[in-house]
């Protein structure tokens, strides 16, 4: 009984570290991809699959981990919402389409709503950039911008 008991015990340590580890780490080491808009490169954290996309930036106080900002990548074209649920602080989204910046909502403010605002591109896009506020305006990021983005190192 003793035994099962110390099992037991043992077996709920391992798990509550793995979950503070692996799930509600809330600045995970993440691979990094760059964004280069305006000759200006940008490192950015990947969120590439649905769960790091529904998480995205929420339940942090910055970016942190060594990126300027959060890259979402779609597989198809369509026009995605985002919402400022558990976010801490401002930021821009630039949505983007073909590798072109299709438009930008900026200074966005975390909502404590129970059900806060969503945003939507002006069309479908591709990708989406999340930036802490005022970082669109300070680097000249503009609706029409080239956009190149390299995901070699994310994977």
């Amino acid at each position: 009984m003793v035994r099962f008991l110390m099992a037991l015990v043992a077996l709920a340590l391992v798990g509550g570290a793995m979950y503070a580890v692996f799930i509600r780490n809330d600045n995970p080491p993440a691979p990094l991809g760059t964004v280069t808009i305006n000759n200006k490169i940008f490192h950015v954290e990947v969120a590439d699959t649905s769960l790091k996309r529904e998480r995205g930036l929420s339940g942090r106080d910055r970016v942190g981990g060594g990126a300027d900002g959060m890259l979402f990548v779609f597989e198809t074209p369509a026009s995605y919402s985002f919402h400022m649920k558990d976010m801490r602080f401002p930021i821009d989204i630039i949505w983007i389409k073909d590798n072109r910046v299709i438009g930008i909502s900026d200074s966005l403010e975390p909502s404590t709503e129970p059900v806060p605002p969503t945003y939507y591109p002006p069309d479908n896009v591709n990708y989406v950039l999340e930036f802490p506020a005022g970082f669109a305006g300070r680097y000249g990021i503009d609706k029409g911008a080239e956009v190149a983005i390299n995901l070699t190192n994310a994977k």
